[in-house]
């Protein structure tokens, strides 16, 4: 089907040029129509080949390049493609800026080049091709194909986690088009200071490098960016930064976030968001009371919020903070009960501290039922190791040793965490030395 398509559409070409008496151009063109009608793609690579070559600057060139670059995209020859459309993009640009009717043939050219630059495979030499094109005389004069050209090699390396080097490249396309005077592509700017930095930023942050996301959105520029993109910026400098333990300057962003949320109608829908990070930094702050107030007025105010769990297990520490643990209790069990939670890090961390709960109150049968909720969710391998180093401990403290053994031994198993490591073994080798028969 798409070389049929390709061939009416050479035909179409053809069909749509003035009359005009035969000539050797007119002819290869006809020639190679016949050839892709024929599903012959070779013979008719062969005969636009030579149309581009002996008649570049005639008539049918560009709508012939364009067309060899499909007949060799079909071919499966998507690099050679690309070096046909480098060298005639910017050539069918320059005759649409004084040719409307070139408009379409322009439009469908960038259209083609996305798909082939798709089509490429991910080698090296690839990659080398790419990087020669976004240095070359040629293609430093369409704005667009730089773009095109730079976005790949920068998806390619955001593949490989290189974001420094993804940045490279777009700017310098920016660099180049800016250099030339020429008309910057709006998804360049985009790429370029918001969604790459970005990228990068949720990246490290889901790495545990918060210092290294802080750093990334700090440089971010934002006088290039949209109101939206600039939200969405500061939201996620917010949230590194309180991930990096600096408490308060994440605040005063949350703050800044939550004035503009106000201003806006209708309200939007990550105003939640910024309540329950607020609610939390009261918590970490240890002002209990205001925590408490905040996260209640807070949880009635977004009601429809989708993690409205999570003011739960917030009131659940504010409660055990100041010794109301029937509450804590009821507000855990509201979160393991709620179907949002539920494959989330929320339903073993609420589990946990139930568990926590129960060993406070010295009720350590109970703290072994919540702690073996926690162990068995799988999904959570570090929050497994976890509860059942506590598991392990009302073992020991109900004189069952045999069981505490295993659970820690299960615990070293499950978690590399420094912390469990150290706990768990310093018992191991407690309890084998105090009893040699259970080694």
């Amino acid at each position: 089907m798409p070389m049929f398509v390709c061939a009416l559409s050479l035909c179409i070409a053809l069909l749509l040029e003035p009359i005009s008496p035969t000539t050797p151009e007119r002819e290869l063109y006809q020639s190679a129509a016949t050839a892709i009608a024929a599903r012959d793609l070779p013979r008719a690579t062969e005969q636009l080949e030579q149309l581009v070559s002996d008649y570049a600057d005639g008539e049918l060139a560009p709508i012939a390049a364009y067309h060899l670059a499909q007949c060799l995209l079909l071919d499966q020859h998507a690099q050679r493609a690309l070096d046909v459309l480098a060298h005639w993009t910017p050539r069918i640009e320059r005759k649409a800026a004084t040719d409307s009717t070139q408009t379409r043939l322009l439009n469908e050219t960038y259209a083609l080049l996305a798909q082939v630059i798709a089509s490429l495979d991910g080698t090296a030499a690839t990659q080398t091709t790419l990087e020669i094109l976004l240095s070359a005389a040629e293609v430093r004069h369409s704005p667009k194909l730089m773009t095109a050209v730079a976005s790949e090699l920068a998806r390619r390396s955001q593949r490989n986690a290189d974001y420094g080097q993804a940045l490279s490249y777009l700017r310098q396309a920016a660099d180049a088009i800016e250099e030339i005077g020429g008309a910057v592509p709006a998804e360049l700017p985009a790429k370029l200071y918001f969604e790459l930095p970005l990228s990068w930023a949720e990246h490290e942050l889901s790495n545990g490098h918060a210092l290294a996301a802080v750093d990334v959105l700090e440089q971010t520029d934002a006088a290039a960016l949209s109101s939206e993109q600039a939200l969405a910026v500061r939201f996620l400098l917010a949230e590194a930064l309180f991930a990096a333990g600096k408490h308060e300057q994440a605040a005063e962003q949350f703050d800044w976030l939550a004035q503009q949320a106000e201003e806006q109608t209708p309200k939007p829908e990550w105003l939640a968001a910024i309540a329950l990070r607020r609610g939390e930094l009261l918590v970490r702050a240890r002002d209990i009371p205001a925590a408490r107030r905040w996260l209640l007025q807070a949880k009635q105010e977004h009601a429809e919020f989708a993690r409205g769990y999570e003011f739960d297990y917030l009131l659940a520490r504010c409660a055990v903070a100041q010794i109301e643990f029937d509450e804590a209790r009821e507000l855990l069990q509201q979160v393991l009960d709620a179907p949002a939670a539920k494959g989330t890090e929320a339903a073993p961390r609420a589990a946990w501290m139930l568990g926590e709960v129960y060993f406070l109150q010295r009720q350590y049968p109970q703290a072994l039922e919540a702690y073996a909720q926690v162990a068995r969710m799988n999904a959570f391998p570090d929050w497994q190791a976890r509860a059942l180093l506590q598991s392990a401990k009302c073992h020991e403290l109900l004189g069952r040793a045999s069981q505490a053994l295993a659970d820690y031994q299960r615990a070293l198993q499950l978690s590399q965490q420094p912390d469990i490591q150290q706990q768990a073994t310093e018992r191991v080798g407690a309890i084998e030395s105090l009893s040699p028969t259970l080694r």
